[in-house]
């Protein structure tokens, strides 16, 4: 019998004996109320009374998966059941795997609710329709005025809370120490949360400098040209694209044809397109967001519920950024391994978007829980928040399998912490084994499609034992691994500074050298250039 059975038999006091033999399955037994009808799923299956319960009792479930009338939360907790829950036996998983179609879910109210769900789907869909011609009809009426030679233009994901939103806002700061006019226009929403203000006051519209920034992937070209069909012509464009994958999409490639040159935050990415696309191809790292080292943190630990005594490992990230290449489940495997007796430690996860990959949130909540130190953190912080987590944790770990960049890793060795990653990808280009703890690994396959990683690529494999020895290691010696770390702090303040970074834009606004060497096993062109500092 479920603990949480047991709970809810205790909870229903004095009304429980209408349930007669609490063992008994027959008519009126508590079993059979367990089994009830509590929350309609799709296909006729459904959670149960018991489902529902063991939800809200569960303090790591209830608070990250939230209410369960969201179709997103249900699907979250169904898989969380189904795969992850090893105790529960089968006869309750019964109605989450029913494909019969039950009266229950075909009553008025539930057909009244699918009709306005597709009403106002539909009407959304008008609603876009109208705005994108107005923008258009609005566009052709304006007056042409000529492009403003000494300013650029910059458009992207301006107030998302995502890493591209966060690379486009890094963009302007180091576009600002050149005290460059620039135009921001943002890009729209996402299904990231949209609520970063820090430039809000600047958004507009117009596009009237010569030169354009589109702060966005290759996959979103068609659709950008599109809504900015106009800021396109008669402009020199700038395309800045990131790839975590030492291979590109040949389907992407027809997109470069729209740019002038295209600007990648780290050499792995710059290679990995330029070996691909037919125009020339820069290094622009992301510029260090500067208030994020100067300013004290606000928040302490025992704002975030975390042990003052305690060695805290951190990481963050983000389910849409593809749950598999992040590798939080390796994270949870090697911090285990690492720390299997009653050491003063805490792993703490802080992750967003979790309810857009229910699936692998259930798996995420099925590894935590199993390790009594490990906290996962769900759901959006203020900027000011998210600094002060990073700043009161000991260390920053990533066990990813490849990055374009490596931003949250950037950020934490900024504030001088020690940060273990897997010694692959973006990253490389400003961790090395005198500032930061690299992980071995080793590249493997993709045996399927992950998002948008196509089978047949290949990644880096974290080595799980290296990545514990390392994390024992940090926490065994933590003075040795402060100086490191403030070793690292030391460099990429240096090497990701705003103005350093508004530097190599100025070269390259202003028309700088472009080198061009073969490929010796293509024979293709790509194009290089050198961070000099």
């Amino acid at each position: 019998i479920p603990d949480a059975a047991r709970r809810v038999y205790r909870e229903f006091g004095e009304r429980r004996v209408r349930f007669g033999d609490p063992f008994h399955a027959g008519p009126n037994s508590l079993f059979l109320w367990l089994q009830k009808p509590a929350v309609p799923l799709k296909n006729g299956r459904y959670l149960t009374n018991l489902h529902q319960a063991m939800h809200l009792q569960n303090s790591l479930l209830s608070p990250i998966i939230g209410p369960l009338h969201h179709p997103v939360s249900s699907r979250a907790l169904t898989a969380f059941l189904l795969h992850y829950w090893p105790t529960l036996d089968p006869v309750f998983l019964t109605s989450l795997r029913s494909t019969s179609k039950l009266n229950f879910f075909d009553d008025g109210i539930m057909m009244g609710r699918r009709i306005l769900l597709k009403l106002r789907n539909a009407i959304s869909h008008q609603l876009r329709t109208i705005r994108l011609r107005l923008f258009r009809l609005r566009v052709r009426f304006q007056k042409n005025t000529p492009a403003e030679a000494d300013g650029v233009n910059v458009t992207g994901y301006i107030t998302t809370e995502s890493g591209m939103g966060e690379a486009v806002r890094r963009t302007i700061s180091a576009l600002d120490t050149l005290n460059l006019p620039c135009a921001i226009t943002d890009a729209g929403g996402t299904l990231s949360r949209s609520q970063e203000m820090r430039f809000a006051d600047r958004l507009t519209s117009s596009a009237p400098h010569a030169t354009n920034i589109f702060h966005i992937n290759a996959d979103q070209v068609d659709a950008f040209r599109m809504k900015y069909e106009e800021s396109f012509r008669n402009k020199r464009n700038i395309g800045y694209w990131t790839w975590e994958l030492a291979h590109f999409p040949e389907k992407w490639n027809e997109a470069a044809k729209h740019f002038d040159e295209i600007w990648a935050p780290s050499t792995f990415a710059r290679d990995s397109i330029a070996r691909s696309v037919s125009v020339p191809v820069f290094t622009i790292p992301h510029a260090l967001e500067m208030k994020l080292v100067s300013a004290s943190p606000s928040h302490s630990r025992g704002y975030f519920g975390l042990p003052e005594e305690s060695f805290l490992f951190l990481f963050m990230f983000d389910f849409l950024s593809v749950f598999e290449r992040k590798n939080p489940l390796g994270l949870i495997e090697a911090f285990s391994e690492a720390f299997g007796g009653g050491e003063p430690v805490t792993l703490v996860i802080k992750c967003v978007n979790g309810r857009h990959d229910p699936e692998n949130l259930g798996r995420l909540l099925a590894a935590a829980s199993a390790n009594p130190r490990i906290r996962i953190f769900h759901g959006y912080q203020t900027a000011e928040e998210t600094r002060s987590l990073m700043s009161c944790s000991d260390a920053y770990v990533s066990l990813h399998r490849s990055e374009g960049f490596g931003l949250t890793l950037s950020e934490a060795m900024a504030l001088g912490k020690p940060v273990i990653a897997t010694n692959y990808s973006g990253n490389t280009d400003f961790m090395t084994p005198d500032t930061s703890y690299p992980v071995s690994y080793q590249l493997t396959e993709l045996t399927e499609l992950y998002g948008p990683y196509e089978k047949g690529n290949v990644w880096a494999e974290p080595d799980i034992s290296d990545a514990a020895r390392l994390m024992r290691f940090v926490f065994e010696h933590p003075l040795e691994a402060q100086e490191k770390g403030q070793r690292g702090a030391e460099a990429v303040n240096t090497l990701l500074s705003p103005e350093r970074v508004g530097n190599l834009m100025r070269e390259r606004l202003c028309g700088g050298s472009v080198v061009r060497q073969a490929h010796h096993d293509t024979q293709k062109i790509i194009t290089t250039t050198t961070l000099s500092s």
